[in-house]
């Protein structure tokens, strides 16, 4: 396991899933190898907060959520499951298969820890990962993201993704000078080349930030919602900047967010109080001033509402979670 991976890159929000993106500050990032043969079926647990990614670099499958919920795969396509679900890789569709905790995991000729299952027909090689987002970003930035997201048929995305993990592997066997840096900055490059790839095609239904990115106006309300979340934004000021009327703006925003613009910035402002508070960097009445209050009071009023203590108990929680 490669931890902690601290932040995604510094990079100037030039677009809009930049100005996301390095929001997206990870926790944790862990990668293996899955070499399966026809007729294979491996179940792997569900991890809770964290989310799962599979690159198919060869073969071809589906993947099925324990609810019955499939797709098919096939080479160059990325599975995403943003909130960590439980779900079986077969080669046709199945809800059941050889726990993947029972298998065991060794490390293959570049390093990586490779899950070998299966027959003896053609072989679907995948390569695995999981990340963890700090939990503050992850309540404001993926709460609606859907269970499962596949994109589908970009070969060389597949193939460069394997490539930067053979990076990383041949990082940890070296263990040279900066290796830690290194190893930090190429997860992040994988993290942010999956999350680009399902940006590029979600799949119909998808709401979230995901698929706002997509439509020009509503990519340009969310970056100036989070370029400046302290400005007194209405749904009408908001409009007026991205060109459109107050209703149609209203309407589109609810429909691809699944929230008003109210609600999205609430919980994106209290977001950024989180992680202030956390950092312990500024006092309350600052980090109030920065997400939006003209006082103590009503920050503290709203930051209760939304995430269910007081900025001072919040912040003691977290400086004795950063001690422990």
């Amino acid at each position: 396991m490669i931890r902690p991976v601290v932040s995604l890159p510094q990079l100037d929000a030039v677009d809009p899933l930049s100005d996301i993106l390095q929001k997206l500050r990870l926790t944790s990032s862990f990668f293996s190898r899955a070499t399966l043969r026809r007729p294979y079926a491996v179940e792997a647990r569900g991890l809770g907060g964290t989310a799962i990614f599979h690159v198919i670099v060869a073969g071809s499958g589906a993947v099925t959520l324990k609810d019955g919920e499939s797709r098919r795969f096939t080479a160059g396509d990325i599975i995403v499951l943003p909130h960590g679900d439980a779900h079986v890789m077969a080669h046709e569709p199945a809800t059941q298969g050889v726990p993947l905790a029972s298998l065991p995991r060794p490390p293959c000729d570049d390093g990586l820890p490779t899950v070998t299952q299966g027959g003896g027909g053609e072989v679907t090689s995948i390569v695995c990962g999981s990340f963890a987002v700090d939990a503050h970003y992850r309540d404001a930035l993926f709460p609606l993201l859907p269970r499962l997201l596949v994109r589908t048929g970009d070969a060389t995305t597949a193939g460069w993704l394997d490539t930067t993990l053979r990076l990383m592997t041949r990082e940890v066997r070296g263990a040279g000078p900066g290796s830690d840096v290194v190893l930090t900055r190429l997860a992040d490059i994988v993290v942010v080349q999956v999350l680009r790839a399902v940006v590029a095609d979600p799949p119909p239904g998808t709401r979230g930030w995901l698929v706002a990115l997509r439509d020009p106006a509503l990519a340009r309300a969310l970056v100036l919602l989070h370029g400046s979340p302290a400005a007194r934004w209405t749904a009408t000021t908001l409009a007026r900047k991205v060109g459109m009327s107050r209703s149609a703006f209203f309407q589109r925003f609810a429909e691809l967010m699944g929230e008003p613009p109210a609600s999205y910035l609430g919980r994106f402002r209290m977001m950024l109080a989180c992680d202030a508070l956390s950092q312990r960097s500024a006092t309350i009445s600052d980090v109030a001033a920065r997400v939006g209050y003209a006082s103590d009071a009503a920050f503290s009023k709203a930051f209760k509402r939304h995430v269910g203590s007081s900025p001072a108990d919040y912040r003691l929680h977290a400086s004795d979670a950063a001690d422990a």
